[in-house]
């Protein structure tokens, strides 16, 4: 059985309904455009008013961690590697190996991009925690700390 879809409509400033977007959760970025995920592990960056769509952006499943830098100008999305799109240039900047991801972040004054990820050891007693820490111009790595968490 599959779930159901979920509708998105935009709206206009009186009210009528601009467009509806099947299956797609949308995040604004500015007046002029917003970030939908789709369920097919896409992500459509839309024109607010009309909903055209700007570009389609792929490693964006609705099960991998996904990050929005807090200036809106930059998405992070997906393991293996994690993609680093630039939302100003419509364009995939960097993309970083990074092992299993578990959490994708920005620094506050979204210069950065950190990625952390989880390994189990077979042991299964601990697991070893990296946190990489990524310029978002460059893409070159400014940081990295490891760590063991006990489960």
């Amino acid at each position: 059985m599959r779930p159901a879809k979920v509708v998105d409509a935009a709206h206009a400033s009186d009210g009528r309904q601009l467009y509806a977007l099947e299956g797609e959760r949308a995040i604004m970025l500015d007046r002029d455009r917003f970030l939908a995920r789709n369920d097919d592990g896409t992500a459509s960056l839309r024109r607010t008013e009309s909903g055209e769509l700007i570009v389609s952006l792929r490693g964006l499943s609705q099960e991998l961690p996904y990050a929005l830098s807090p200036d809106r100008r930059w998405l992070a999305a997906g393991c293996q590697p994690v993609q680093l799109w630039s939302l100003e240039e419509v364009s995939l900047r960097h993309s970083f190996d990074s092992g299993v991801t578990t959490r994708l972040g920005f620094t506050p004054d979204s210069a950065a991009l950190v990625v952390i990820t989880i390994m189990t050891p077979q042991s299964g007693l601990q697991d070893e925690v990296t946190q990489r820490t990524f310029d978002v111009r460059t893409g070159h790595l400014i940081e990295e700390r490891s760590w063991w968490e006990r489960q």
